[in-house]
């Protein structure tokens, strides 16, 4: 991957270099799947990333270490804690979601990882 940002539908996530491995933020996640607009200071995008905590606490067991981590990340409210996941993880994640969005997201994300692969 030889750049930073990665765009799905208006969304830009800013990509966590992790072992040269692109993962996604939940917070952008969530913009992607439930938010209206992109708009983090309204309720639905709050709801969204509520929402995706709480599918990955029900299912934290179907992801591994490689899928997951917590890692601190500079916000505008200074160093805080933020889940990330890979693009494997990112995927196991929009499957439980029930969103007309997350079929699309899925979609996008394995199209990545092929061209990861190539």
């Amino acid at each position: 991957m030889n750049n930073n940002t990665l765009v799905f539908q208006g969304t830009n996530f800013d990509v966590v270099n992790r072992s040269n491995q692109p993962w996604l933020k939940i917070n952008e996640i969530a913009r992607t799947l439930y938010s209206k607009g992109g708009d983090q200071s309204d309720g639905p995008f709050e709801s969204g990333v509520r929402q995706l905590q709480n599918l990955y606490r029900r299912h934290a067991d179907e992801f591994t270490e490689a899928m997951t981590a917590l890692v601190e990340v500079e916000t505008a409210g200074g160093k805080q804690q933020m889940r990330i996941f890979s693009l494997r993880g990112a995927h196991l994640l929009a499957m439980f979601a029930r969103t007309a969005a997350a079929k699309l997201f899925r979609i996008w994300v394995l199209d990545i990882l092929d061209r990861e692969i190539d």
